[in-house]
C-alpha cells in the first residue's frame, strides 16, 4: 500500500487482498491497511481516486473498472 501512494493522484483500484496463508484478507483489515495511501490521495485533493473493495466477482470487478475508465 504504501509504494501504492506513489500512484496519486492516478485512479486505483483495488480488489481483494490474501494473507500470506493463503486466505483472504477482511474487507476492514484491507481498508486499514490502506489509510498511509489513502492519506497521500486525500492531500493531493484525489482521494476519490484510491478505491478499496473486498473480494469482487468477476462481473462486478469489470463493471467498477469500465466506470472508473468512463470517469
Amino acid at each position: 500500500p504504501q509504494l501504492a501512494a506513489l500512484l496519486a493522484p492516478r485512479r486505483l483500484l483495488v480488489a481483494g487482498g490474501v494473507q500470506g496463508d493463503g486466505h483472504p484478507v477482511a474487507r476492514e483489515a484491507l481498508e486499514d491497511s490502506w489509510t498511509d495511501a489513502r492519506a497521500i490521495y486525500r492531500l493531493l485533493g484525489s482521494e476519490g481516486h484510491l478505491t478499496v473493495l473486498g473480494e469482487q466477482a468477476p462481473d462486478e470487478l469489470t463493471r467498477r473498472l469500465t466506470a472508473m475508465e468512463s470517469a
